[in-house]
């Protein structure tokens, strides 16, 4: 299945739509500079379960709970100020059974840092 089968607008990564397969707990910083350069642009939507060409693998329910708490606890620990979103679950199958999880991120009135610790604060652009 591909990701346009489930949004009809989204075709592939551009300056508006992320893919990740899943969320790197080690390497935050590879999927926390799209939260934070999304929210310091137009805003845009992280696909978690597909694949960077598309191709969905999809969560499972609790991957989608866990996944959810992890980001909410990333921003907090690493996004000054917090960055917006809200989740959109959305089901693969008829079972209910994986879903992909579209992160929608607000623009920010203010510009967001992703603070990295040690004094190491940096600003993402998506351009």
């Amino acid at each position: 299945m591909h990701i346009k089968e489930l949004f009809r607008d989204v075709l592939f990564e551009n300056l508006d739509f992320e893919f990740k397969s899943r969320l790197d707990k080690e390497k935050t910083i590879n999927w926390g500079k799209s939260l934070a350069a999304f929210a310091n642009g137009d805003g845009g939507i992280i696909f978690i379960g597909a694949d960077n060409d598309g191709t969905i693998g999809g969560l499972t329910y609790d991957e989608v709970d866990r996944t959810k708490l992890f980001i909410h606890q990333e921003n907090e620990r690493h996004m000054l100020p917090l960055v917006k979103f809200n989740f959109q679950p959305k089901s693969i199958d008829e079972t209910q059974k994986r879903f992909v999880l579209a992160v929608k991120v607000e623009s920010a009135e203010e510009m967001v840092v992703y603070d990295n610790g040690d004094y190491n604060k940096i600003v993402f652009i998506r351009k």
